[in-house]
């Protein structure tokens, strides 16, 4: 903790807590930049959605603050090309699109973790050990999360010949939210004959059947690993023959997540607006007053594909003037 070392990038990094493990980054953005995010983004603020929300919407009350994701610019690329040579991750592809987020006085997010949920989606046969090994069979769910990077990859390559509306400003960027798999299962229901889905499924109803339709396309790759076959091949009829994707036979079974979050913060406020470690151990803030938001007066306040539940961390609120941030996730 307190370890301070310059990256080639003439970056600082200063270790604070270990566990969870968060840095310090100083000169990773100038005054400009921000300034750059803020006028961008304020143009496009909407309420801050929350992925799965209980009610069926896009919105609750663990999270009150307004989002922006940036269009496709010189100056995103830019923060993209910072965060790989930050993150030394292979290419800009595997970074978000950059988000800009307003705090408000009052405003918060409650505690989370920004990696994914984790759901087991390996097969019960996988589950158990026998003494005469079963073949590995076609991973769905893996297959799925390595054509995602190829994808993502595969648009950073071909630039502008990419239509644009698969451009990581885009509605149909490949991304690996559930809103996305949704989006694919219509593509799916859509284009590709009954026949062909049915087939896909090994006869058991058919995609988008009221057996199939309240799975997520996640849940449909894990029990019937073919589908994904039909995934690739609807992506590129509709995206262009440059995205056909060759199919592996075996792919390591893993899922994707988040390797690292990088928040900046935009502008100083008077008072809050903290990002809070409710689990970590060195407890840099104590007796902090933010009203309904009680983690905020516990744990650290600041700024291998393994997951760390101790990164669970919340956004408070500022208590005075309104707060800009932006997240940057590889």
């Amino acid at each position: 903790m307190g370890h301070t070392r310059v990256l080639d990038s003439s970056v600082t990094l200063m270790t604070l807590p270990l566990s969870p493990l968060v840095f310090d980054v100083a000169d990773f953005f100038s005054a400009e930049d921000a300034e750059s995010i803020i006028s961008e983004g304020g143009q496009h603020m909407e309420r801050s959605p929350v992925d799965g929300a209980e009610d069926g919407s896009d919105y609750e009350d663990p999270r009150t603050s307004y989002t922006a994701f940036l269009n496709d610019s010189a100056l995103t690329r830019d923060f993209c090309r910072r965060t790989v040579r930050l993150t030394r991750l292979p290419c800009p592809a595997c970074v978000e699109r950059l988000q800009h987020v307003r705090y408000e006085e009052g405003q918060w997010f409650r505690q989370h973790e920004d990696y994914f949920d984790s759901m087991d989606f390996l097969n019960r046969n996988e589950l158990h050990w026998s003494i005469i090994p079963t073949p590995p069979r076609l991973s769905g769910e893996a297959q799925y999360f390595r054509w995602l990077r190829w994808a993502n990859e595969r648009v950073a390559v071909l630039g502008a010949d990419v239509p644009q509306a698969f451009q990581p400003a885009g509605k149909h960027f490949p991304t690996f939210s559930r809103a996305y798999q949704t989006t694919v299962l219509k593509w799916m229901i859509a284009d590709v004959s009954r026949d062909d889905l049915t087939c896909a499924v090994n006869g058991a109803g058919s995609i988008g059947s009221s057996r199939t339709r309240t799975r997520t396309l996640l849940e449909l790759l894990a029990i019937f690993p073919d589908v994904f076959r039909v995934v690739a091949g609807v992506f590129a009829a509709i995206a262009g023959p440059a995205f056909t994707y060759e199919i592996s036979d075996i792919v390591k079974y893993q899922e994707a997540h988040r390797f690292v979050t990088l928040f900046m913060y935009l502008n100083d406020v008077e008072e809050g607006g903290e990002t809070v470690f409710p689990y970590s151990k060195e407890r840099l803030v104590t007796d902090i007053d933010r009203g309904a938001m009680s983690e905020c007066s516990d744990g650290l306040a600041t700024g291998t594909n393994d997951l760390d539940p101790k990164s669970l961390h919340g956004g408070c609120p500022p208590k005075k003037g309104v707060e800009y941030g932006a997240n940057l996730f590889a």
